[in-house]
């Protein structure tokens, strides 16, 4: 763990974000910014105006966009002046075809709308000049933009279906105020998702049956939004879904406790640990409660049958959701704590890094290949 150094204040920190925005060079891009201001933990930072510049961007990961609001609504909530600034779309001739796609694609996404949700109203967070290419809030589907058209099936039937374009984030927060995440919060979300269109359409993209469809929601989503509102307390999460052409995009970020340190706190006693475990080794308890553990062993461990911080669950959930995307030839992403771990279905294994961000909450990223471009 890096020694935490004193906090400057009255500072302007300016991160240049990389042209391709993923979790990994992001966060190492604001580490490296952050530690150049003599602060070793971003997190921690106060009073300070905290600029991060995308200006350079040109590729988008859905799972790096929402860690970032939730890193946003971190910094505001610490008493940081943010501000963020997108490619510049005021030229003269709009000849920046590069920004005009950012700035469409975080349109389409519904970023603004969980940036108004998660952080604050965008006119305090984009710089000024930018706010006029902000979409009105309202002239959109209000959760799921999607269009309904009628294509004719494998046996020649005629069925509604979606359009190649499923894509959504959206902003989770308690059904009641200072309070966490609930459960009930989350069954009314993936409800949605089963509607009978949105399954035939996952079907078609990923050449699954409506059953698997059914599954992929029930696991894969249900769970790992589960994770955040029962395991970690979260007080809001961040939920999208889309399609690309090339995969089907699922992920999930929280602002609670983290899995590494939700596993800590639940082995911090041996009557706690033989009810989650049911088991007395004491050699275990310390394993799980030795600070200088790497978070990715923790997430890994987080992922096998039986690992909970809950002595009323089971602690499959994680497990059946690692199974599910693997199954389909996909790939997981588990972020959380200072480590990244990519769960992949090659004889490599498990990919680490344990080098990232000291951040709160988990983020779940899940790719699955398509099979079709269109429907």
């Amino acid at each position: 763990m890096q020694a935490r150094l004193p906090l400057p204040t009255d500072t302007t920190i300016t991160v240049e974000l990389p042209g391709a925005f993923k979790q990994v060079e992001t966060e190492r891009a604001i580490l490296d910014t952050f530690s150049q201001h003599g602060i070793a933990d971003p997190q921690e930072c106060t009073d300070c105006t905290i600029v991060l510049d995308m200006t350079q961007a040109t590729y988008l990961d859905l799972g790096a966009i929402l860690w970032q609001l939730l890193q946003l609504a971190h910094w505001k909530q610490h008493q940081n002046e943010v501000r963020l600034r997108l490619p510049q779309l005021n030229l003269p001739d709009r000849s920046n075809t590069m920004a005009l796609s950012v700035w469409s694609i975080l349109a389409r996404w519904g970023y603004f709308d969980a940036l108004t949700d998660v952080v604050d109203d965008p006119v305090n967070i984009l710089y000024p000049d930018q706010l006029e290419f902000v979409p009105r809030r309202g002239l959109t589907h209000s959760w799921m933009r999607y269009q309904r058209a009628r294509v004719q099936d494998s046996a020649g039937r005629v069925v509604d279906s979606l359009s190649s374009r499923m894509l959504e984030i959206t902003a989770l927060s308690p059904s009641q105020p200072d309070s966490h995440l609930a459960s009930e919060d989350i069954e009314s979300y993936v409800l949605k998702y089963q509607d009978r269109i949105v399954l035939q359409a996952l079907a078609k993209l990923c050449d699954w049956s409506p059953v698997e469809s059914l599954r992929f929601i029930r696991t894969v989503m249900r769970e790992g939004l589960l994770n955040a509102s029962v395991h970690a307390d979260a007080r809001q999460a961040l939920a999208a879904l889309r399609t690309d052409g090339r995969f089907l995009c699922l992920a999930i970020a929280d602002d609670g406790n983290g899995i590494p340190d939700t596993l800590r706190q639940a082995f911090q006693s041996a009557g706690e640990f033989r009810q989650i475990a049911g088991k007395s080794d004491g050699e275990l308890i310390s394993f799980y409660t030795d600070r200088d553990l790497l978070d990715s062993t923790l997430i890994q461990r987080a992922t096998e049958p039986g690992q909970t911080s809950m002595s009323d669950r089971p602690g499959m959930g994680l497990y059946y959701l690692k199974n599910t995307v693997l199954r389909s030839g996909g790939e997981l992403r588990i972020r959380s704590g200072q480590a990244c771990v990519d769960f992949t279905t090659d004889s490599s294994g498990a990919r680490v890094r344990d080098d990232l961000l000291q951040a709160r909450g988990t983020l779940i990223r899940v790719l699955i290949p398509m099979v079709r471009t269109r429907i």
